[in-house]
């Protein structure tokens, strides 16, 4: 190899050319050795033009093979004009070096590579068809407001601490099987076209805040994969956008751990997905989380332009601690099918705009969903619940609620809930078409939709009275009798008594909630039985005629008197008695509901 002080620059210098515009020089470069002597020669020029006036461009394709460097290196301000091609078995190291305002205009590998203390800022690696950085060692390496384009190439690499910020990969990027092992920043980067992370291992704390995975060109296929990674310390996706599809599905958050059921209370919260949005398809199915979890203000499927069945995928996940999904917006159906949560799952304000159902899922420690909205149907189906405690406290339900095989225990809080009765009403309009029918397409043989809010509103029922709450009793009480009349409106006449028996206590007190309705159906009696006896007896309109009108009125309501009794002034006969008998009967049936209403203010 030449020595560094005999070399001649002038030899591999072929032009240079001024801009009066920018005051910049561009030196042309040609000719140069693919050894170790072109970094010599690279180190040279950067000594005799050390400013940033001074552009150098790279003439001709640059390929190393199988040579060893350890020095470090300054690439700033060049323009390589064709194919880079380093390789050499991780014994090219680029040590301490600066790629600044770089730009590579042809494909580039760095395949199997070392960098250490390596900064790439505003570059441009703009590869025709592939850039590699494929099998390398990366420690300590920063790439700040780089532009990748072409088809990006990271996988099998080492890499930690890593950063990468205001990055852009245009193309597909392929991290698959990379080992992250210490941190790793992916900040404010934007990712166009495949993005691949499969079976990545992320052995330290793992950023990815703010960040953009977007589709090339409208292209529908694509779609960004960390499915089968696993992150073993900290991991944050705050604040990123998903607008392709997203994968996560066997991936490992956290690391097993004999106390990972341990109250959660004594582990911080390692992994963040807040304030993102995934606007197509996200699928956590089979993933584990051994840590707690925050999804809070997250939003799901914002694009519901095209209906997607499994668009929000939770199927046989395993939450081991908490997770919280506070605020979050759910556009779409999520299937949480078999989807374990051993600890507190937290839905607080929640909001869900598609029918949702909860099948086979295992609530095992508390599951709040207080203030949550639900647009739709809403199913709660054969639930594993133990000893846990489910709290819906003031939350609403616009199309009615299924917990008839919930499998809830007493351990459930229903105050304040709201049950839109006109949603209801759509429901038993459209009896064949809703989620309720076969149960959300689970199986055809299911109890009919009446039964099934029987039993739910049953259920609330007791509920609120096994807590002494009267009032919200009674008035569940009320509608699970509404739903008993629609359904034996439904069928046959061979339930005309029942039909009878509801009649008389919806009209007496509206299902024992209305005092004023039973006091009301009380002198209704009383007057429709004196008003037989008007036809018969003398009546008048004079002051003395209605006073007369009015203690008749008193007696027939008063049940203890039966002795001689005048109406009108005048003795009854024995089949006017048998009349008053009949009249004091609904009298009696009217007092009764009164007190019955009148009840739900007393004490138990």
């Amino acid at each position: 190899m030449e020595d560094i002080t005999t070399i001649d620059l002038q030899k591999y210098i072929k032009k240079k050319l001024s801009s009066p515009e920018t005051e910049r020089q561009k030196i042309w470069l040609h000719n140069l050795p693919e050894n170790e002597e072109l970094f010599n020669i690279i180190e040279l020029l950067r000594k005799e033009y050390n400013n940033e006036n001074f552009i150098f461009i790279i003439n001709q394709k640059i390929e190393t093979k199988k040579i060893t460097i350890n020095r470090n290196i300054d690439f700033s301000n060049c323009v390589f004009k064709y194919e880079v091609y380093f390789e050499n078995d991780k014994k090219l190291l680029f040590d301490s070096t600066h790629f600044h305002k770089t730009t590579f205009n042809g494909n580039i590998t760095f395949f199997n590579s070392k960098f250490y203390l390596t900064k790439f800022e505003d570059v441009v690696l703009q590869g025709d068809d592939y850039i590699v950085f494929a099998k390398c060692s990366l420690y300590k390496v920063e790439f700040h407001n780089v532009n990748f384009r072409g088809n990006i190439q990271f996988d099998q690499s080492e890499m930690k601490d890593v950063s990468f910020k205001n990055c852009t990969f245009k193309g597909k990027t392929d991290f698959s099987k990379a080992s992250f092992k210490g941190k790793s920043e992916f900040l404010n980067c934007t990712f166009k076209g495949n993005t691949d992370f499969r079976e990545v291992s992320f052995k330290e704390k793992s950023e990815f805040l703010n960040c953009t995975f977007d589709s090339s060109e409208n292209n529908t296929t694509e779609k960004v994969n960390f499915s089968g990674c696993t992150f073993e310390q900290e991991a944050n996706f705050s604040g990123s956008i998903f607008n392709l599809k997203a994968n996560f599905s066997n991936t490992i958050f956290g690391i097993k751990k004999e106390n990972n059921n341990s109250y959660e209370g004594s582990s911080e919260v390692k992994f963040l997905i807040e304030n993102a949005k995934f606007q197509k398809e996200v699928d956590f199915s089979k993933a584990i989380f051994y840590d707690a979890i925050y999804f809070s203000g997250t939003e799901f499927y914002t694009d519901t332009k095209v209906y997607k069945e499994e668009s929000i995928n939770f199927k046989n996940a395993q939450f081991k601690k908490k997770v919280r999904f506070h605020r979050c917006k759910f556009h779409n159906t999520v299937h949480f099918e078999n989807t374990s949560f051993n600890k507190l799952v937290d839905f607080y304000c929640a909001h869900f705009y598609k029918p949702q159902q909860f099948h086979f899922t295992d609530f095992l420690d508390r599951a709040i969903f207080s203030n949550t909205e639900f647009n739709e149907e809403v199913q709660f189906l054969h639930c594993k619940v133990d000893n846990s405690y489910v709290r819906f406290e003031s939350a609403t339900f616009k199309k009615g609620l299924d917990i008839s095989r919930s499998n809830f225990n007493d351990k459930v809080n229903f105050w304040n809930i709201e049950i839109e009765e006109s949603g209801e009403q759509y429901i038993f309009n459209n009896l064949k078409s809703v989620k309720y029918v076969n149960d959300f397409e689970v199986q055809d043989k299911t109890p009919t939709i009446y039964k099934q809010f029987r039993e739910t509103y049953r259920i609330i029922k007791s509920n609120f009275y096994s807590q002494n709450n009267k009032i919200e009793a009674l008035e569940f009480s009320k509608r699970e009798m509404l739903v008993y009349e629609r359904e034996l409106k439904s069928v046959s006449s061979k339930s005309n008594n029942n039909k009878l028996l509801l009649l008389a206590n919806k009209i007496s007190n509206n299902f024992g909630t209305n005092w004023l309705r039973g006091i009301l159906f009380t002198a209704s009696a009383g007057i429709i039985t004196l008003s037989f006896f008007s036809y018969n007896l003398k009546f008048s309109l004079t002051s003395a005629g209605v006073s007369n009108f009015l203690k008749s009125l008193v007696d027939i309501l008063n049940l203890t008197d039966w002795n001689e009794m005048t109406i009108f002034g005048e003795k009854l006969t024995n089949w006017q008695y048998i009349f008053l008998f009949i009249g004091r009967i609904f009298v009696a049936y009217g007092v009764y509901q009164t007190v019955q209403a009148f009840r739900k203010f007393g004490k138990s």
